[in-house]
């Protein structure tokens, strides 16, 4: 999987601090009339199951993407957001046809 990973300086910080590690798969948000749409969840950490995850480095940062996952322009943009205790990380960007 070629994937480009864009994050600020602030996000990279923060992921290095949390253990190098972030996932990113899939979750299905309930919806009214037109099913489900699909969203992204981002966890800090290793996936249990490696063998369902693209595996992608930059830096000292590695992170896992669920296959299956398309993304517009092969791009995602990982952003850091709150305060305090509780911030986390956004993932855009994905393609929704």
């Amino acid at each position: 999987m070629a994937l480009n990973l864009r994050m600020d300086h602030k996000t990279k910080t923060w992921i290095k601090k949390k253990g190098n590690y972030l996932t990113i798969k899939t979750v299905r948000v309930a919806g009214c009339c037109v099913g489900r749409p699909i969203d992204l969840l981002t966890k800090v950490g290793k996936p249990n199951e490696l063998k369902m995850f693209h595996q992608i480095s930059l830096d000292d940062i590695t992170v896992y993407v669920q296959k299956g996952v398309n993304f517009k322009n092969d791009q995602i943009t990982l952003n850091l957001f709150g305060i305090g205790l509780f911030k986390i990380i956004t993932a855009e960007a994905t393609s929704r046809f």
